[in-house]
């Protein structure tokens, strides 16, 4: 019996303390791009190409506006590899701010 209560007091404490530890929030950065599209395939070339990228939760390309929106896992990525990735697609980018960003999209 006393082997019982040992063993449910520490499955007690082991249970408490496991749910007492609160997973840690997960960081995302964001990156803000123009981009020279010329067409709505370049914005599913584009789109088609970073959406397989490590980290990637979140991606919006636009043709009309020439912009692409990336939320990625913070240290599974860069903003750089990011960059460099949609110019190795010969397509020009330039990182721009998240103002800029919503000006592009008001129509």
């Amino acid at each position: 019996i006393m082997k019982a209560f040992v063993f449910l007091l520490a499955s007690f404490f082991a249970l408490t303390f496991v749910n007492a530890q609160k997973p840690e929030k997960k960081a995302y950065n964001e990156l803000f791009l123009s981009v020279n599209m010329d067409c709505q395939s370049c914005e599913s070339k584009i789109a088609d190409q970073l959406k397989f990228e490590k980290g990637v939760r979140d991606l919006k390309c636009d043709f009309n506006s020439n912009t692409v929106y990336v939320k990625y896992k913070e240290g599974s990525n860069t903003d750089e590899k990011f960059i460099k990735r949609i110019e190795k697609m010969e397509y020009k980018v330039n990182a721009i701010s998240k103002e800029e960003y919503d000006a592009k999209l008001k129509p």
